[in-house]
């Protein structure tokens, strides 16, 4: 935020309550979750998120989540996201699972904002991801993933729309605590109705 110097403060708190369930808080009194645009036209934001996560092992778990955002300018963020995470297959190099999520926002203030603020839209699709061990060698490895999303994405005032992602990443690990990783993604998402 060019010009501005400003004071901010996070604090988050984890709770495992057993080896199942974890209760996840944060609170943020200038929020990362406040979109770029904003920023840039000084706005800023507040935020609370709360998350429950049920973790049955390594190869299924769910998680639901809140969210609050609550902009200086009026505007009022509510959103509510859930997860559901299924390993399908895992060998000594090959693990593939597949993730339900879902989410939907609704905003206070209408649509005229000068960043992205439908008044309400919703998406719920499936994400599939692939990982593969390619090398290993003691505690250096490299490791590739891809990472497929399609889901429909409905906004208030207007059509529904696919919103699609393709996700590549590399990881090299070269010992012990140092590790490299990059990737690239793209996406086609709706706003306002156009991609």
């Amino acid at each position: 935020d060019t010009g501005t110097n400003r004071n901010a403060g996070n604090m988050g708190t984890t709770l495992r309550l057993n080896d199942f369930w974890t209760v996840r808080a944060e609170a943020d009194s200038d929020s990362f979750d406040v979109p770029v645009r904003a920023v840039t036209g000084h706005i800023h934001g507040r935020s609370l998120d709360m998350d429950v996560e049920w973790r049955a092992s390594e190869l299924r778990s769910a998680h639901i989540g809140l969210q609050r955002l609550l902009f200086n300018e009026g505007n009022q963020r509510a959103a509510i996201s859930g997860v559901w995470d299924e390993r399908i297959w895992t060998s000594p190099r090959w693990q593939t699972s597949i993730r339900v999520q879902g989410w939907e926002s609704s905003n206070s203030l209408d649509e005229n904002r000068p960043y992205f603020n439908p008044k309400h839209d919703f998406s719920l699709g499936p994400r599939g991801t692939f990982d593969w061990l390619t090398w290993q060698r003691y505690d250096r490895s490299f490791q590739q993933r891809v990472e497929f999303y399609i889901a429909p994405y409905w906004q208030a005032a207007y059509k529904t729309e696919d919103s699609l992602s393709a996700h590549y990443e590399q990881f090299w690990k070269l010992g012990s605590g140092l590790e490299w990783h990059y990737g690239v993604t793209w996406n086609s998402q709706p706003y306002d109705g156009v991609k």
